[in-house]
């Protein structure tokens, strides 16, 4: 393999080094990036990775392309078939649908949890699925609308202009409805249309799937 000026790799020592000169911009990280995956597939053996940033004067790259690089990378490396869904998390590919069952206390940890799982399917799958949050084993919320306002415009801005997915949220409790409308609010005018429903069959019709796979851990709320 012919390896451009700015990387090398040593197989002795299993190491890629890549020292990016002038302008960092998508362009030059996507060079990188299919040279490591074209290593990973050729060699057997793991290997590290060394980036000598202090020749670059000047960075063209945005958060959005950040992220989305951190994640095809991180799936790359570990296999789709590797994702690991918490217990709360439920995936049905075959009807488009992750179903989130947050218990106990609904806290940052738990919402920054089930958005990184969102961003790995995303990521992994070429079609687009609908979510369905059931908030109704949820005993405490520990949020506040800083946060709720942040995860929404990064929701919004993560996801881009991929199809439109519907998002329906199951409640009862005052905080999270009322946390539930404000996502729903901002964001309006992009592809993720939220709704806030306290009847899972309602929910079930506007997403279009079976009310049991809604209900499916249903004796686990009671």
């Amino acid at each position: 393999m012919e390896l451009p000026p700015d990387i090398e790799f040593h197989q002795d020592i299993r190491l890629l080094i890549y020292r990016p000169r002038g302008l960092i911009n998508e362009a030059a990280l996507n060079k990188v990036i299919n040279i490591i995956e074209e290593l990973e597939a050729a060699t057997q053996e793991p290997f590290n990775r060394f980036s000598d940033t202090t020749d670059t004067h000047e960075v063209e790259l945005n958060l959005k392309y950040v992220i989305h690089v951190s994640l095809h990378r991180r799936l790359s490396h570990n296999g789709m078939n590797n994702i690991k869904l918490p217990l709360d998390v439920e995936f049905y590919e075959d009807m488009r649908l992750i179903v989130w069952r947050p218990c106990g206390l609904v806290n940052k940890a738990a919402v920054n949890r089930i958005i990184t799982v969102l961003g790995e399917l995303e990521t992994a799958f070429k079609e687009p699925f609908n979510r369905f949050s059931d908030t109704l084993a949820a005993e405490a919320v520990d949020l506040n609308f800083e946060y709720i306002i942040s995860v929404s415009l990064y929701r919004r801005h993560f996801y881009g202009k991929r199809p439109p997915i519907k998002s329906a949220i199951l409640a009862t409790d005052s905080t999270l409805i009322h946390y539930g409308k404000v996502h729903a609010l901002l964001t309006q005018g992009s592809p993720i249309n939220v709704r806030v429903f306290q009847d899972p069959k309602e929910a079930a019709q506007w997403l279009g799937v079976p009310i049991a796979i809604l209900m499916a851990d249903a004796n686990q709320h009671q």
